[in-house]
Formats: C-alpha cells, structure tokens, sequence
C-alpha cells in the first residue's frame, strides 16, 4: 500500500454506527436491514462497505459464521482470492473482483475448528488440530496429512524452495512434509525431556526457519539440519505474534507486571545482523496481531484484539503512519466481539481480519485493488451466451448450437461394441517356465528370465513403411541422432569455491565414487573404472607395492584404495598420480598415448587411443609385478612359492596359453614358441568375408567372429632358417588354456570394420521386421481370399485341410490378392491388385532407416549376455552364444565348457552436432563383494560410468548399441573362477617399517625430527599436517560481457612441500616429516608468496632442501591414513585432494571448519591465529611448520572453549572483531 500522505485519524473522531443498524432472525425482512450484495450466497451472508479516505472497507459475513466465529483468514498467493476458516470447519473464499463474490465454499471436518490456511500451487492446506487436509481450489479433496506426532497443531509454513511444509503446536516436535510425496520428511524436537519446547508460530525466512513459543522465546533454525543458530526473549510474558522481513523480526506479546501477565503496549523489533532490540514502537492500544507490509520493508500492520489497527513504520517509531479500526464503523464490533485472525496481500494493497462473531473485514486501496501483483486466472463459471444464428451463416460450427440430451440414439453414434473398452492381454507364460517352476503348495515360483518385469510390455520394433511413406519427409529425420544426458560428455561449472561448491550428486545418486575428468590424459576414466571393479584384478593390485617410482601398478593399487573410502561419501576421485606416472613412461609417448593440451576431441581417434591403452597398460602391469618379484627373488636367494604365483598375477586373471606355429609353405619347417595372449582383437577387415561367406545370408553371431579371430591362420613374408631366404610362412595357433577373463578390442576405429559391425545389426533387424510383416500379412488376409489365390494358382478348391494350409503357406505377399480388388486407393499396398504391377509391394526400409529404429528399441542386441567356449583336443577353441532367456539356465555341469558372462563395455559415444564432444563411458557389471561394502544387498547390477556421473542401467541397455554408441572393448569374465582367485584377499602393503626403515644420510640441515619406535603415531593419535603447492599450469578463465569471470578449467596444482608434526608426546610440536618433493615436470608458476617455494627448491641439483620422491611421502601418509590418525590442519581437504589421497572424514579436524559460524565466511588461519592465541604469523611468506604448529594450537584451543561451555560465545565474538577489522589483522596493509 502506498500509505505518502495519508492523515492520521484519531480513535475519538471515527465513524460512528455499527451492528445496531442490522437486525438477525425474525426481523430479516425489516426495510432498515441491509439488502444483501450481489452474487453472495446463504441466508446470513451481506457485505457493508464504507470509505474512509483512500481505503474501502467490505465486511462479510462468513458462511455458517452465524454459530461459529473465524478462526483464520488468508489471502492466496497465487490466485485473486481471500480464504477464511471458521471454529466448525468450514472454509470459504472470495474472489477479488469488483463486488466482492462467493468462489467457493466446503467443509473440512465435521467438527473442530480450522487452525491455519496455506495457498500452495496445487491448492490450499488446510491445518486442523490433528492433520493437514489438501484441498483444491475448487473445495475437492486431495489429500491428508496425519501421524502419530500431529497432536495439537497450530500453525503451518510453506517452504518455497523444496516444496514442503512444516507444521507445529503445542507439542515438542516440528514435523516436516513433502507436498508432492505426501510422505514425511523428518521430524524435530525441541527442548530437552526436562524442559520439553512447544512451537505455536513457525514463519520462513531465506536464512533460517524461525519459531516461537508460548513462553515468548523466538529461535532461528538452520533450514538444512534445523539446528538451533540463535534465541531470544522477546517478552517476559507469552508471546501473541510475531513476523519477519529482510533483517527484521516484529513481535507482540504479554509482559509480567504484579506476578501477572497484561498485553505489552510496545511492538518490539529485533535486528537479527545483530541479535537484539533495535526499536520498542509504542502503540496507542496494546497490539494483538502484526504483520509486515511486503511492498515497504520498513512498515508494519498491527491490530489490537478489539478491532483498532495502526500502521507503523520501524524506521520512525515516533509517529504512526495509520490508525483504522478493522471495521470503518467502529460500533460495528459488536459486544464481545475480537479480532481473531489477520492477513496481508502480498501487492501491500489489501489487508484482512476476521472476528469472533464470524465477520471478514477486507480493506482495499485503489480503484482496482490487487492481491499478488502477478496474479494467476481463476476459473470462474458462467452460463453460456445463447445467440441466435442465422440460416444463412456458413461460417459458424454447428457444434456451438446447444442441443437437448435425447431419450433414443442418434445415427451418429457409434454401435456399442465397437466403444467397449478392451484391454491388453496379459502375456502367456512360457510352457517351458511352467515346468520348471519350484511349487510352494498352490504358487510356483520361477527366475525372471524375460529381462524385465512381467507387467513391463516392451516397445515392438517399428514396423512402419518409412522410405515410400505419404506422411514422411525427404529425410529429414535422417541422420539425425539424439544422444541422452548421462550419455553426454560433461563439463564442470566452476564457481567461486572452485569444485567445492558444484553438486556431484545431481549426477551420481548411488554409493559408489566417480573420477574427475578435467585432469590430462582422463579419457582413460572408463579403463580405470573396469579395472577397478574386475575383483581378481582389484584385490591384487591393493596387495601390491614396490620401490620404483613411477609404476602404474602402485598406482592404481593407491588408486583403487582411494575408490574403496570414497564409497558413500558423495565426491569423485581423481587419477592425478596415475596420470602423472603414465605420462612420464616413454613407451606412452612413443605410442601417443598421451594427449597435450592442443589436442581436440574432433580430431582424436579415442577408439584408436583406449584400445592401445587397453593392450599397453595390461602388459605394463605385468612386466612390472614380474620384475618386483624378481627383485624380491633375488634379494631373497630363491624364489619362493610366492613369487610363483605373483608372477603369473596378471597371466591368470587375463592369460591364457598358446603356441604360435610357424611352418614355412616351401620346406614345411616349422618352428614352435610358446606365450600367453592377454586379450584378443577383433580384425573384422580379415575375418567377416570368410565367416559370413558361410552363411545362406551373410548373417553371423559374435561368438562365430570371435572363434574366427582367435584361431585364425596368417600367411606372412618370413625368414627360413633352412631355406636361408624370405619365404611365405604360415601361422598356426592352438590353445592349452582358456583364459579366466576373455579380453576383446572390437577394433572399430575405421570405417570399413564399423560397416561389417553395421551390418550384422542391419540384417538382424531386417529379419527381426520380415518376421513381423509375414506374420501380419497371415492374420489380415481372410480364407476367402485365400482359396481364391489357391484357385487362380491351378490348385483344387476342395476342402483338403492339408493341401490348404500348403498352399497358404507357399503364398507369397506379391501373389496374394487384395481385399478390396479394383477399389483400393492406397498407392503403397504389398497385395496383388487386378489390373496393376505385381510389384507394387511396398519394401522394407533401407539400410540406413534400419539402423535408425535402434534408437527406439532396446529389444534387439547382436552382442549376447554371455558364450559358452570350449577347449577342443587339437588346440581349437567352439565359442557359441547365450541367448537372454537362456542366461539364468545356463550350466557347465558335465561337461568342460567354460561360460562367459560379459561384465562391461567400453563404448565411444558420438554426436555428430557436437564432434568436439565425444567421450568414453563403461557400462560395467558391479558384483555382489561393491555392494555389501556400500551397506546394499548382495546383488550384482549394471551400471553407467560417464566420470562423475554414474546410473543404474538395465541389463538391454548394457549391450544397446545404437548408431552414436559403438563398442570399443569388451569384456567376458568366467562365471566359475578358480577358488585362489576368489579367495583371495588384499593385505594392505604399507606397513610402519615405512618410518622405521628411513635411513637419512645428508649433508644437509634437516627441519625435522625422524620417529623413534615408540612414536610411530596409532589410531585417534593427533598428527598436525600441512602442504604447499605449485603451478603446473595455470588457471584458464573468460571474463563475460557482463563483466562475470568464469572458470574454464582449474589450474593444475602439484604437491611441493608436506609437513607432520607430532599431536602428543614429549616432543610434542616438532616436525617428524617435513619432505620437499621433487618434480620432473615444469612449475610454471612456484607461488613463493603463498607456498614459500623458490625456484630451485625443488631441483635435485641445487636444492639444499630434503628433497624426497614422491611416492615415498605418499606412502608414509597412507600408512597414516590406513592407521586411522586424526589429522590436524587447516583447509586439509584442498590439500589431500592436490596430494591425491582420500581420507575418511572422521580422521579431519580441520579449523576451517572447526571455526566457522553457518551461513557466514571462512576465516583465514592468519586471522584466527592473531584472535585466538595472540600470533602473527604468515608475514611475509608461508611456511608449513608454522601453519602446522599453529592449527595444532588453535585445535587445543578449540577442545578448551568446548570444555568450558564457552565456544559459542567466543565464535561469536570472532565474528563481531572480524567484522570490525574487516577480517584482517590489524597493521596487515602497513605491513604489506
């Protein structure tokens, strides 16, 4: 409302007359009585309106209010209306036009009174003692809200921003709802058991959900975790109401006077920045109800229980702005009547108020007042206008002619069996799941071998003519290829807390952890991931741990370990120090592996890239663990049983033993050599013309390529020793074993391998539809037509059975005739016609609209669930396919087959609207040992790997491949393992012989203190830790036209310097760790003011530094981590997350956050030292000991303040000095 220039009207000088003028019951048809307005409804219900300057006034009697007083008034948020509930549980609204009318009217409950009224979008919430009723804004019942801890409810808060409500009373607990759920959400206790809290007002805020009691204590709750942030008294007595705005809270309430209570004539007004009264507004009688104005942030509206009103600005307390009385008349309160309920629009145009005789005071300003400034349409009926039309009008539909509902049918309406309503039926069960079923009594059960639920009717394939189709465009939908989201390459939005501030779990909802993929060279993600949930591979590579540096096996054992604590934490990990190992190995480069920032996704074959990675890394892993078992062979004398079985490691997870014959055509020489294969690649190019010419119609299985790839025979240009020249050689391979995971590059990194894997998906589908049609063409064509084709075939039209169904079954689409002979006018009809071409029939879509409606099925897989191989004598291997429904059932009992079942896939995702954004994902078979770590039932289940984001998938999606997804490798895991791999178990490497057995032999003067035996730090231990940085490549980032700055890419920090100090002991304080790591990569930027790094400190050959590597570091933090150290430090999330190491949240104490007051700022360590413990440190540079030495301090500090009780006030004290010194230390800028 705009209240500029309104005059103050005293209470002596209102308008006089009121109530005496109306008479009730007998005397209804008195002339002297009120003529009720136009379009209200009920026998008791009028309006009197009156103007008193810029405001009109409309009263309303309520319906049933003649027995039953207002409880609530509300006016809607969202819709022009203004709704009122009374004590009998009765709701009414009005609509805002300009004679106030009747919307609607219904009843609640049959009894008890309508405590609380909330507009929501779906409708109005109703609070009544003991539930919440949802009802539409027509009066329709939705829905109801009641528990066990609804006891005696009194108000209701809407909370905008998660669609929820919280309701509370005179009980302990806050209850909170989701509206579209209707499910319970949580719940909150107030109080203690002792002194058990109660909420009869609740009001939302944008910082805190704010309540107040009986008693007149108002508290502010953290709206995520509902904690108690702040309290206040806001009346010696109880408190009557109160509402918030902005930084304000206005209450009214009852103050103690004589050991009584009596009604507080001063409206008190708390600034919640501070924490305290900022104004005492007196009021001319003692305020009832308020509530702030939303249009002027400075004014409140507050009502006395007897009908007066003022209108008060905070910014003014002096002087009213307004002084009403709820009704303009004010004798019109009638004896005993007070003022129960009050409401403001949210335009600040009308107010509302409702009394204990059943009136609605509505008060309105402006000629065409508003509730909500952007008000949505009600649906308001109305009788239909009825105008004539003329005979001669062609223009007007004959529909809007009314016509009367007649007794009998007109010829228009359709015979009755042709409206019945039919239903799908349920699928038949398979005669072959009824025998197999395991009875219980009466119900049979039977594994659910379909792939889907029984209920889930799948999408037949499209059996629509799209080339020769009327209504098809001219390829327009060709080519076109529409990716889904998970699918999709994503980017991370980097805000001003950098990664801290992005929300992961909008793309990961499950327990288990993603990999960052802003890092160089993270295509590899998807590898990394199937290395990581093959659990042969995993629990070998925990065990793992040698002294070289740069071993990608260590690697990914550290790798791996930070996979396992990062489950149901919510965060992704990050291959940092794999990748930085993997670039640094030679034959990576040489190979070009590795991407350098100017590389493109466009420009990259990925396909090419990870299936070399595939082939490389596998073989790098082996010849590593062979020569660390080599090494500890030697360095033992002999070599033991272990050593034998670590070096066939990787030969028995993914080896398998073959000779390789080569016998030259000439002299048939032939030369034997024995080697283990660790995967197989697939060279469609060479293999498909000799398997499909095979076949009748060149369709083959996988499991047929892939026999052919594994036993192929090669001629090559070769050496003859007993020829002594260049002879033709031929190559024979035969197999002793089998291996235990069948490894697969698809090889389709070129065109022409793609169009041999294109093509067995074009004929599978093209047969899949030629099923289809024949078989609808059997059931359209009628007997009739049948015998006549037989008949015009030469055929005799006996009543054979036999020769019949023959001859029917001989027919072919062309040669049959059409139903409609001569009269048919469809141009693209498959049937014979008398007079026409025969070969009118329409085709089957071509070769590319086939590969289409891959995108629309997920029915049809050339890639099969599982195979089944076996060993021939002759060295040959038989491979067939496992068909879906035959994967459940499928055994090995009696025989030597060995069964395959596939447990991921590594697929390249293209979009060719985007090249520059295709990426690799896995979709990958997570057993039941992940699940039972994450606390999930012992399940296995696919799953979608796309970096940080991970889905559950169905097993069709796990081998869907359409035309923008293509298979790049593949892995078969056996089904029966051997029992050593499954038995085995990871025993972590790291053990405390890393501290005891440091010899430091230096000329150099060292910073720290090494441990002695006995100080080797155990679980709980304290250990104070820090890390300094420097820039291996800078941060990238675009200031907008706006002026906005936004973070392309991070910059890439390396680990320079980390410090451990002792937590407890004698020496406590003193560093036992304080390692400069070495780099053989370029600083581009060494950030000495920050760091304290120099150039130079980190060169092996100038540096005067312990310079270390940083393997050997990493290592004796992880036996910390694994030891369950408490770390003490400050901001050790950033600093484990740069030294790539996970670390359970429940081992940080960090004083970042150990510091800090919600919904307010960091704090520095600098400002906190100089607060806490009266030290200026970080003068000039930092330096990681002291920083080290000064959280231990200030961690100290903080277990003293919450010893004493004193912590809360002494964090808020930091924040009042650290606003006044602008949180920074006094004589800083001098200083600088």
């Amino acid at each position: 409302m705009d209240y500029s220039g309104i005059q103050y009207i005293p209470d002596d000088i209102m308008v006089s007359g009121g109530y005496g003028e109306h008479v009730y019951g007998d005397t209804v048809n008195d002339p002297n009585m009120m003529a009720p307005a136009a379009g209200e409804m009920g026998d008791h219900t009028y309006m009197e309106q009156d103007n008193t300057g810029d405001f009109q006034c409309s009263t309303l009697l309520m319906d049933g209010c003649d027995q039953f007083s207002v409880s609530t008034v509300h006016l809607d948020s969202l819709e022009e209306l203004a709704w009122a509930g009374n004590t009998g549980g009765h709701v009414t609204s009005y609509f805002n036009s300009p004679a106030t009318s009747k919307y609607t009217s219904f009843q609640v409950q049959v009894e008890g009174d309508i405590r609380d009224i909330c507009s929501v979008d779906p409708g109005v919430m109703c609070l009544t003692e003991k539930a919440v009723h949802m009802r539409s804004r027509y009066g329709l019942h939705k829905y109801k809200l009641q528990g066990p801890k609804l006891e005696n409810l009194t108000t209701l808060c809407y909370i905008p921003h998660n669609n929820r409500i919280m309701v509370g009373g005179h009980q302990p607990t806050i209850v909170e709802y989701d509206v579209e759920t209707q499910q319970e959400t949580n719940s909150f206790t107030l109080g203690t058991e002792e002194d058990p809290g109660d909420c009869v007002i609740l009001r939302n805020h944008n910082r805190f959900i704010i309540h107040g009691e009986r008693k007149g204590r108002i508290a502010m709750h953290d709206p995520r975790s509902m904690r108690e942030e702040h309290h206040f008294r806001a009346h010696r007595g109880s408190l009557s109401d109160f509402d918030v705005l902005g930084h304000y809270i206005a209450t009214c309430g009852y103050t103690m006077r004589m050991s009584q209570e009596v009604e507080d004539q001063l409206l008190m007004v708390y600034d919640m920045r501070m924490m305290k009264v900022s104004f005492h507004l007196p009021c001319a009688m003692s305020p009832y109800l308020l509530r702030f104005v939303p249009g002027l942030s400075s004014c409140v509206a507050a009502v006395t229980a007897s009908g007066p009103w003022n209108m008060l600005d905070i910014m003014q307390p002096e002087t009213a702005m307004l002084m009403l009385h709820a009704n303009a008349k004010q004798n019109s309160m009638m004896p005993g009547a007070f003022i129960t309920s009050m409401s403001v629009a949210t335009s600040s145009q009308a107010l509302v108020f409702g009394d204990t005789h059943g009136h609605i005071h509505l008060w309105t300003q402006g000629s065409k007042p508003t509730f909500n400034n952007f008000s949505r349409e009600s649906p308001y009926p109305g009788a239909p206008e009825l105008t004539s039309i003329p005979i001669t009008d062609q223009y007007t539909p004959l529909g809007t002619i009314p016509l009367d509902i007649p007794s009998e049918p007109l010829l228009s309406d359709w015979p009755s069996h042709l409206m019945a309503t039919k239903y799908r039926a349920s699928p038949e069960v398979e005669p072959k799941i009824l025998s197999n079923m395991n009875m219980h009594g009466p119900v049979g059960y039977h594994p659910n071998t379909l792939g889907h639920n029984r209920n889930v009717v799948p999408y037949s394939i499209y059996r629509g003519r799209q080339k020769n189709s009327p209504d098809s465009s001219n390829g327009s939908s060709r080519g076109t290829c529409k990716v889904p989201q998970r699918y999709r390459r994503l980017e991370i939005k980097y805000g001003k807390l950098g990664i801290d501030d992005f929300d992961f779990d909008f793309y990961n909802r499950t327990s288990f952890a993603g990999l960052d993929m802003s890092l160089p060279n993270s295509y590899c993600n998807a590898m990394l991931q199937m290395f990581y949930y093959l659990s042969p591979l995993r629990t070998a590579l925990l065990s793992h741990l040698c002294s070289r540096e740069f071993c990608l096996a260590c690697e990914l054992g550290f790798l791996f370990h930070m996979l396992d604590i990062s489950m149901n934490q919510g965060q992704p990990c990050n291959a940092a120090n794999f990748l930085r190992a993997f670039r640094t190995i030679p034959e990576a480069s040489a190979m070009s592996l590795t991407l350098s920032d100017s590389d493109t996704r466009s420009k990259v074959n990925l396909s090419t890239k990870i299936m070399s990675w595939n082939c490389f890394v596998l073989q790098q892993i082996k010849n590593e663990l062979h020569c660390d078992l080599k090494e500890k062979a030697e360095a033992a004398g002999n070599a033991g049983e272990d050593c034998v079985v670590g070096s066939n490691l990787i030969d028995e997870v993914f080896g398998c033993d073959m000779s390789r014959v080569t016998r030259c055509t000439r002299c048939s020489h032939a030369h034997t050599k024995q080697t283990t294969s660790l995967l197989q690649i697939l060279s469609l190019q060479e293999i498909m013309p000799e398997v499909c010419g095979n076949s009748s119609n060149g369709m083959v299985s996988l499991s047929a390529v892939v026999e052919a790839c594994m036993c192929q025979n090669s001629t090559t240009q070769a050496w003859c020793e007993e020829c002594n020249k260049y002879q033709p050689q031929q190559q024979l391979r035969t197999y002793q074993t089998l291996p235990n995971t069948l490894v697969l590059n698809t090889g389709l990194d070129n065109a022409q391998d793609l169009s041999y894997w294109q093509e067995q998906y074009r004929l599978l589908l093209t047969d899949a539809l030629t099923a289809n049609k024949v078989q609808d063409e059997v059931s359209d064509v009628d007997e009739a037509a049948v015998k006549t084709s037989v008949a015009s075939s030469g055929g005799t039209s006996n009543n054979n059975n036999t020769t019949t169904a023959a001859a029917s079954g001989a027919l072919t689409a062309a040669s049959r005739p059409c139903r409609y002979r001569t009269n048919c006018v469809r141009p693209d009809c498959k049937f014979w016609h008398p007079g026409r071409a025969p070969d009118r029939a329409a085709p089957l879509p071509g070769a590319e609209d086939v590969l289409n409606l891959l995108e629309n099925t997920l029915e049809y897989s050339w890639v099969p669930p599982a195979m089944r191989a076996r060993l021939a004598e002759d060295g040959s291997v038989k491979i067939t396919d496992i068909k879906q429904e035959e994967f459940a059932s499928a055994s090995t009992e009696g025989t030597d087959d060995v069964i395959y079942d596939l447990v991921g896939v590594v697929s390249l995702i293209t979009d060719p609207q985007f090249p520059d954004k295709n990426n690799l994902v896995a979709t990958i078979k997570v057993g039941p040992a992940y699940h039972e770590q994450v606390g999930a039932s012992s399940v296995d289940n696919w799953y979608l790997f796309n970096d940080i984001s991970i889905a559950a998938i169905s097993t069709s999606e796990s081998v869907w491949f359409p035309t923008w997804k293509q298979p790049v490798i593949l892995y078969w895991l056996r089904r029966e393992l051997p029992q050593h791999l499954t038995s085995f178990t990871p025993i972590s490497p790291v053990t405390r012989g890393v501290y005891l057995q440091e010899n430091i032999t230096t000329h150099k003067t060292l910073t720290f203190i090494p441990l002695a035996e006995d100080e080797v730090p155990s679980k709980d231990d304290l250990v104070a830790m820090d890390a300094e940085f420097v820039n291996l490549h800078q941060e990238e980032a675009e200031i907008r036209s706006d002026g906005t700055r936004t973070t392309i890419k991070p910059s890439h920090k390396a680990v320079a310097r980390i410090t451990c100090i002792r937590g407890q002991g004698r020496l406590e304080g003193t560093p036992f760790l304080d390692d400069y790591i070495s780099t053989q990569e370029q600083v581009v930027d060494y950030l000495t003011q920050y760091s304290g790094i120099k150039p130079g400190d980190l060169d092996a050959n100038y540096s005067q530094k312990h310079l270390t590597k940083l393997k050997g570091t990493y290592i004796k933090l992880r036996y910390l981590v694994d030891q369950g150290v408490k770390f003490v430090g400050h901001g050790l999330k950033n600093d484990f997350r740069v030294i790539n190491m996970v670390v359970p949240p429940n081992q940080l104490l960090d004083t970042l956050h150990l510091f800090h007051m919600p919904h307010n700022r960091l704090l520095s360590l600098k400002f906190l030292a100089w607060h806490f413990l009266k030290l200026k440190i970080q003068s000039v540079t930092h330096d990681s000991i002291e920083d080290a030495r000064t959280a231990l301090a200030l961690y100290k500090k903080y277990c003293e303040l919450q010893a004493n009780g004193t912590f809360r006030q002494e964090l808020e004290a930091l924040y009042q000095a650290g606003k006044k010194a602008q949180f920074q230390v006094p004589g800083e800028m001098e200083e600088e």
